[in-house]
């Protein structure tokens, strides 16, 4: 994450090696993009039906 949004900045930053470049401001639809576009080798995990219901609850619940 950068605050530089200048083209040649960027591109500096992927020639150097960083996978992808999210610059400041950003919106949640770009940090997603960003995020499923590099986690996408990552199964989803199923909980199990034996987890204590406690253990899932929130503060407001």
């Amino acid at each position: 994450m950068t605050s530089h949004a200048q083209p040649q900045d960027v591109d500096s930053y992927l020639q150097s090696g960083m996978n992808d470049v999210l610059v400041k401001p950003f919106t949640k639809h770009g940090l997603f993009g960003i995020l499923n576009k590099h986690l996408t080798h990552l199964e989803a995990i199923q909980l199990s039906a034996d987890v204590p219901r406690s253990l899932g609850r929130t503060e407001n619940e």
